[in-house]
């Protein structure tokens, strides 16, 4: 993406066209760079040799093919073809020097257009200076209205307070990732993470921001959240014990109903027990759990006694 909004390349005395032309009109392009240059030399070969064109026409009764003529003749064609040939092999290797560069710029914006995420490059002020076709999708805005707005445009009117401590510490830091919410055309709330980068190109200041839309991450993570809260009330809440072991007996977690029943103060004094070695009373072996659990997959009103 280019800020400058003129995708042009300068070499030499002439100038190739922008970066969305095709390969094909480069070779139009230095056709006609090519031609110009050969009828300028073709130009400077007949100044050079006026005088011989001019006694031709006054004179004609004087043979043309003189020895002076001839000469001069011949060694300004010998110089025009040695000139016209270095040129020539020049301007090829200009060529592919160009199409080299128009390659790598095609792929690159094919990069940014393309991508899963929204790419965007703000200039200092906070205009939107380039956006790929993500950034069109999401925010429900045609190309050429994002190039129209402000980075600001972008946040709801009550979080526009935070926009300006955020991008002093892009400043700051030269790249920031941080979450944001962003609102699309129709007012629709975004929750989006925006990485950031501080760019300093022809000594002018842009930001450049890939968005990722994570408003369906975010919806999955409070639902989670949600669940893990209501299972952790109703686990501490139960007054029958549940609690969870490895096979060789050390305990993992345990409710509070657990904790109270085994004359314990903590889950960390409980946790410090091994019921393999010291949790059931010898009338009920832990062997038989095993032999249950291994045998059915689990274990159901099987009656133990364990030592508090």
């Amino acid at each position: 993406m280019n800020p400058t909004g003129k995708r042009r390349w300068r070499f030499g005395l002439w100038q190739l066209g922008t970066v969305s032309q095709t390969d094909n009109n480069l070779h139009v392009r230095y056709l006609s760079v090519s031609v110009y240059i050969f009828f300028s030399i073709t130009a400077i070969f007949l100044i050079i040799n006026l005088n011989a064109v001019v006694d031709y026409f006054l004179h004609p009764d004087i043979p043309y093919f003189d020895e002076e003529h001839l000469i001069v003749g011949g060694v300004t064609g010998l110089f025009c073809f040695v000139l016209l040939s270095l040129i020539a092999i020049y301007n090829h290797q200009l060529y592919q020097m160009a199409r080299k560069q128009f390659i790598h710029l095609q792929r690159l914006e094919y990069l940014t257009k393309y991508a899963n995420d929204i790419i965007l490059l703000i200039d200092g002020d906070g205009k939107i200076v380039e956006a790929n076709e993500r950034a069109v999708a999401t925010y429900g805005y045609e190309n050429q209205q994002l190039l129209k707005m402000n980075w600001r445009g972008l946040y709801p009117k009550d979080l526009l307070e935070a926009v300006e401590p955020q991008l002093k510490q892009i400043e700051e830091h030269t790249g920031l990732v941080f979450d944001a919410r962003h609102q699309n055309k129709d007012g629709a709330l975004l929750q989006v993470e925006i990485s950031s980068r501080l760019l300093n190109m022809n000594n002018k200041k842009f930001y450049q921001m890939i968005i990722r839309h994570i408003t369906s991450r975010k919806t999955d993570e409070e639902a989670l959240r949600e669940s893990e809260d209501r299972f952790r009330g109703l686990f501490e809440n139960l007054t029958i014990g549940l609690y969870r072991t490895t096979p060789d007996g050390r305990i993992l977690m345990a409710n509070p109903a657990t904790v109270k029943m085994m004359g314990c103060t903590s889950l960390e004094e409980l946790m410090k027990r091994n019921l393999e070695k010291e949790g059931f009373e010898p009338d009920y072996s832990r062997e038989q759990f095993h032999k249950v659990i291994e045998s059915e997959g689990q274990v159901c009103g099987l009656e133990s006694a364990w030592v508090r």
